[in-house]
């Protein structure tokens, strides 16, 4: 598989430090290695890995935090394993990626007062076998384009932002959403001192003259999708059509630091498969068959509504602080009730979970906080039941990767703190394995991935109960993790 790719930033026009960091890294005879500006094969090896972090902070460091994340990148890569059998694997490995850059940054602001507040976004890819793997925390985004096959450029990730909810609702356009003053509000981001990272997963099957980009939003805000598509479109070279979106956002005003990587395919390997696809298309043609047999059958469109609502979008709304982005903005300008990562360093209070009051608690919150009836995405719909416990099932595997170096023997602190913190730890373990007990219940699982549900009448309190539970469990770990 023959790939051109080249990255670079700069700091814009009305910034006067560069808060960005990109890396790209390809797998070059069994070593990884930081490479630009070439063009290389990647047959027969673990591929190519890039990514994009945002700084967060101003004058608090933000240009530490997105460091802080390629250097945890090119860390943690060292673990891959040579062979990659299967999607679930890669998406693993993002997760173990993202949540040591997290702990990374929480880690330095607590030793460092004067990055005390940093955070960063990231958008990492994947390149390998014929596909492209993505995953993200915040809006530094992915774009997939090929001229040929698409008639209009459209984000491939989804930006953890208060405004990009806002355009999958359908409340506002994705133009109206990049020109709005909110623009800067985020969902999520590393470092956020109230919630672990919940990153979102993609993948899609590669061709030739696709183009990837990478980029912070210094470049996606100052231009349209049809500003970039055009400049996809009608410039070739790699290197040229980057440089191009560069110079074309500062143009357009560079009011923030504008970071990119294009990728372009420019020869896909026939003798590879992406890992996990390997049914020949007889098989696949025949299981979409019995497939639509069978929802004809069932008849109720259950499987076929085209509700937009997200479960996990709803769950973001209510509970998730949004945190401001742009640290050069007064604390007067900013909208009442929303949190900020720069002003609130403010962690919970400790939630002990316990089997004899998480259920009168959850019943309470679920009523007030969780969600109401009138705009409750129906877990009654086996498709949404499913999507809700695959969410359930992926925080459970943040918090374990999480909680892993204090537990005894793995421990990365002195051994009294495992002594202090020991019935913390093992109350979380007792409630973590509880809760695969209870979602198993209703699901089939294999390596944290729900394959199929078991029950046939879904529980629709127990399941949400399930959701808030790992949540609390999350503000608990926080708590663990940041005790003194």
């Amino acid at each position: 598989m023959k790939i051109s790719i080249f990255g670079d930033t700069i700091v814009g026009k009305q910034r006067d430090h560069n808060e960005d960091s990109f890396i790209i890294l390809c797998d070059i005879n069994k070593q990884w290695q930081e490479i630009n500006d070439q063009q290389i094969n990647i047959s027969g090896s673990r591929g190519l890995i890039f990514a994009v972090a945002d700084g967060m902070g101003g004058t608090n460091a933000g240009e530490v935090a997105s460091a802080l994340a390629v250097k945890a990148v090119r860390e943690k890569i060292e673990t891959i394993p040579y062979v990659i059998k299967n999607p679930e694997q890669i998406h693993k490995i993002f997760n173990s990626i993202i949540l040591t850059i997290h702990n990374n940054i929480f880690k330095e602001a607590k030793k460092n007062k004067e990055t005390k507040g940093m955070g960063t976004t990231i958008v990492l890819g994947w390149i390998l076998k014929n596909a492209l793997y993505i995953s993200w925390i915040g809006d530094s985004r992915c774009y997939h384009y090929n001229k040929t096959t698409h008639s209009q450029l459209t984000p491939f990730s989804e930006d953890h932002s208060l405004v990009w909810s806002r355009v999958k609702s359908g409340e506002i356009t994705p133009e109206e959403a990049r020109l709005s003053s909110e623009s800067n509000l985020l969902l999520q981001s590393l470092g956020d001192t109230y919630q672990d990272p919940l990153p979102d997963f993609k993948w899609i099957n590669l061709a030739n003259s696709d183009r990837i980009l990478l980029c912070s939003d210094g470049l996606n805000s100052m231009l349209s999708a049809v500003g970039i598509q055009q400049i996809l479109d009608f410039s070739d070279s790699t290197k040229e059509t980057c440089q191009s979106l560069i110079n074309a956002a500062n143009n357009a005003g560079g009011h923030d630091n504008i970071t990119a990587i294009l990728a372009d395919i420019i020869e896909t390997d026939l003798t590879s498969k992406p890992p996990g696809r390997n049914k020949s298309l007889n098989k696949r043609w025949l299981w979409g068959l019995v497939t639509f047999l069978v929802l004809a059958i069932i008849g109720t469109g259950v499987f076929l509504t085209n509700k937009k609502l997200n479960y996990i979008d709803d769950i973001k709304k209510k509970l998730l602080p949004i945190i401001q982005k742009d640290s050069t903005r007064a604390a007067d300008n900013i909208t009442p009730g929303l949190v900020t990562s720069q002003t609130d360093t403010t962690i919970l209070p400790d939630h002990n979970i316990t089997d004899t009051n998480v259920n009168q608690d959850l019943e309470e919150e679920t009523t007030n906080k969780v969600m109401t009836k009138d705009k409750m995405v129906s877990l009654l719909d086996p498709a949404q039941a499913k999507k809700a416990l695959q969410i359930a099932m992926d925080r459970i595997e943040m918090i374990e990767l999480k909680i892993e170096p204090v537990q005894p023997g793995k421990s990365e602190y002195q051994p009294e703190f495992y002594t202090l913190h020991s019935k913390n730890l093992e109350s979380i373990l007792k409630s973590l394995d509880s809760l695969k007990k209870q979602i198993r219940k209703y699901a089939v699982i294999m390596d944290y991935k729900i394959v199929s549900l078991k029950a046939i009448d879904i529980e629709e309190n127990k399941i949400v109960s399930i959701i808030r539970t790992v949540d609390n469990l999350n503000v608990t770990t926080e708590n663990v993790l940041s005790s003194q």
